[in-house]
C-alpha cells in the first residue's frame, strides 16, 4: 500500500484510530466477547459432540465468580447441554463441557 499524499496517511491514521477505540470499547461492554463465546462453544460441540447430533443455542449468562460465560444448548433428545468458556483475555478456551465433565 503506497500513500499519495498527507491526507491519505491522515484518512489511513483516523480509521486505525477509530478502529481501535471501537475494538476497545466492544470488548470492554462484552458485546465482542459474548457472539465470541457463543461461536467458541459452538464450533467445539460441532468438533468433539457431532455424533450427539446438532446442537441449538439457547441462552449465555456470565458467571462473574468463575470470570466465565456457560453457553446453554438443547440437545435433539431435549437435553440441556452447557459449555463453560474462560473469558481471559478472550472467550476461547472450554473450561467445561456437560458432556464429558472430566475431560474439557
Amino acid at each position: 500500500m503506497k500513500l499519495r499524499s498527507k491526507t491519505d496517511m491522515q484518512v489511513f491514521l483516523l480509521s486505525v484510530a477509530v478502529t481501535v477505540v471501537l475494538a476497545v470499547l466492544l470488548s470492554v461492554t462484552g458485546l465482542l466477547q459474548k457472539p465470541l463465546a457463543i461461536h467458541i462453544a459452538s464450533v467445539y460441540l460441532l468438533t468433539h459432540h457431532l455424533d450427539q447430533g446438532i446442537m441449538l443455542y439457547q441462552s449465555i449468562c456470565y458467571e462473574p465468580y468463575s470470570d466465565s460465560f456457560v453457553v446453554s444448548f438443547r440437545s435433539p433428545k431435549g437435553e440441556e447441554v452447557r459449555i463453560m468458556v474462560g473469558t481471559s483475555p478472550f472467550p476461547v478456551l472450554v473450561q467445561y463441557d456437560s458432556l464429558s465433565p472430566g475431560q474439557a
